[in-house]
């Protein structure tokens, strides 16, 4: 066995890159800081300000999508159960119902309700062109009382290149 020792690793050829399988070759970020509600029962709403594009530099690498938000729903006899969603174009990638809880007592709702939220999803876009992701958002069921849902002071949301 051989062990070879390095101080600097410089690419050949301009544009190639060097790319160790499992090392992150890029990061993408957004910090939104503003919150938002909606009470779309039907159709994803962006989360305002988490949109990132990222141009992968080989069609084999992957890309780890992770946002961490808080989430809330108020305002509604029944509270709505949030539904989260990280998109590649129009295309739902990975989606989590959050959680459900109804604070009546004879039929009087108290405030609203405030968690954290958070996903991660390793996506294989096959791809070198530039791609999009999104952080969206709906009610996954009813609730009563013009319910609404949205994102408390808003969201990290990051891309990272993984090397293939």
């Amino acid at each position: 066995m051989s062990t070879l020792y390095v101080d600097t690793i410089t690419e050949k050829t301009a544009g190639n890159g060097v790319q160790i399988p499992g090392h992150v070759v890029q990061v993408q970020q957004v910090v939104t800081t503003a919150g938002q509600t909606s009470s779309s029962q039907t159709a994803l709403v962006d989360v305002t300000g988490a949109t990132l594009t990222i141009t992968p530099s080989s069609a084999s690498n992957k890309i780890l999508v992770m946002y961490d938000l808080g989430a809330y729903s108020n305002n509604g006899s029944t509270y709505p159960i949030p539904y989260y969603a990280i998109t590649r174009g129009t295309t739902v990638l990975h989606a989590q119902s959050g959680w459900y809880f109804d604070a009546r007592s004879t039929g009087t709702v108290f405030g609203q309700t405030l968690i954290r939220i958070g996903m991660h999803f390793l996506d294989s876009p096959s791809t070198t062109s530039a791609t999009t992701y999104k952080l969206q958002y709906k009610s996954a069921s009813g609730g009563s009382g013009h319910p609404t849902l949205g994102v408390e002071e808003g969201a990290v949301f990051t891309l990272m290149e993984i090397a293939q």
